[in-house]
């Protein structure tokens, strides 16, 4: 029986791998007390933190800071105003001469289809003045020999 002990006793407390150990360690719960001393403190007492927060001033502005303030912010009113203007006229003058290239070619373009259609107005005419000439020799000539 000492063998069947040794058995039941490796079967009933397996041997654990380290990673399983480590993760039973680190899942066990951790308890443990912190102390903590509160001052007390009268009511006419306050704590240094807000008694420095009480007594900071905030330093007071020169002339000379307010002036430097004041002139800065006109600069810079100036250099954004300015760069809009400048930025409208250009697109104003790039439009104006956009307009006036395309008015140009505009124009060419209706003069040349003026002149396309004036000659085939022209050749139209002849074309129409011969074949009613050719026409009316031929009715002619018919005309000619049936009577």
């Amino acid at each position: 029986p000492p063998r069947e002990l040794e058995k039941k006793k490796s079967k009933s407390n397996p041997i654990k791998s380290p990673n399983a150990i480590m993760s039973e360690i680190m899942n066990a719960p951790v308890a443990f007390d912190v102390d903590i001393e509160k001052k007390v403190l009268s009511p006419s007492q306050k704590p240094n933190v807000i008694a420095r927060l009480e007594s900071w001033k905030s330093p007071e502005a020169s002339k000379d800071d307010i002036e430097n303030k004041i002139n800065a912010a006109n600069s810079r009113r100036e250099e954004n105003l300015t760069g809009k203007v400048e930025k409208i006229t250009e697109r104003l003058t790039k439009v104006a001469t956009n307009q006036n290239v395309l008015q140009s070619t505009h124009e060419q373009e209706l003069s040349s289809k003026a002149k396309a259609l004036a000659e085939k107005m022209s050749t139209a005419s002849t074309n129409y003045d011969t074949t009613i000439s050719n026409k009316v020799s031929k009715v002619a000539t018919h005309n000619a020999k049936v009577s």
